[in-house]
């Protein structure tokens, strides 16, 4: 028995106990339910709202029939999804100059369990394409149904790291710095906390941008005495932060 996890939009009445998928509420998914996974009567498929606010609800249904353009569906049970943290880990990221390197910052910071994945221009940033949105979007949506999370993380776009550190005075920011004279780790954060990791460009930060994170309210901290590549600091930052919420 196959099991398969989708979120999905208001087009579908998720919560019906006899429900159906077809194109005329969701094209998409029911091109990738009959033509790609090709379902048959037996599978599993569990549909969680896009939209969803805590407690994190799933919906686990059984496929009944299965046609090219309609699959119907029978719900057996309803739970909650108890892989989200109980407070939020947030992202900010200088925008990487290559996308596949940001698309797979995206899909990891998706994996570790970010609710906000802001992202943000720099002195060093120097962008050779053009950021496609909806491609990110996607991605985000695919790492987080993969990696079963009650959420699909929020992107926004485009803001610079001056603005970013200007409007933070209110909020708990972690810089993983590079050649940081400190051995400070994220410390403790309690449940109801929300944090935000700050990692910075390829090159680093500038002096003027360092000087700008000092001024701030941001707590710097060591990844260790060696230079690691952005999505590097990113994956074990945030890995640190998340260990703390498990």
């Amino acid at each position: 028995m196959r099991l398969y996890r989708f979120f999905v939009g208001d087009e579908i009445n998720v919560g019906k106990n006899e429900l159906s998928i077809s194109h005329i509420n969701n094209k998409e998914l029911i091109d990738q339910l009959t033509k790609v996974l090709r379902v048959k009567p037996g599978d599993l498929l569990t549909l969680i709202r896009t939209l969803e606010t805590r407690p994190f609800i799933e919906f686990n249904y059984k496929v009944i029939n299965a046609h090219k353009k309609e699959v119907s569906l029978h719900l057996v049970e309803q739970k909650e999804n108890k892989s989200e943290f109980s407070n939020d880990l947030n992202l900010a990221v200088c925008i990487p100059n290559k996308p596949d390197k940001l698309s797979f910052i995206i899909q990891k910071a998706t994996e570790l369990g970010v609710k906000t994945i802001q992202l943000l221009t720099s002195d060093f940033t120097n962008l050779k394409h053009n950021l496609r949105t909806d491609r990110l979007e996607k991605i985000a949506k695919e790492a987080a149904e993969q990696s079963e999370r009650g959420i699909i993380p929020i992107l926004k776009t485009e803001l610079s790291l001056r603005e970013f550190l200007k409007n933070s005075d209110n909020k708990k920011i972690f810089v993983a710095m590079e050649r940081a004279n400190s051995n400070n780790q994220i410390p403790p954060v309690f449940p109801d906390e929300e944090i935000t990791i700050l990692i910075g460009p390829e090159g680093g930060f500038s002096d003027d941008e360092k000087a700008l994170i000092e001024k701030s309210n941001a707590q710097i901290f060591s990844l260790g005495n060696r230079i690691l590549r952005m999505e590097t600091a990113m994956i074990l930052s945030i890995g640190l932060a998340s260990l703390q919420r498990a």
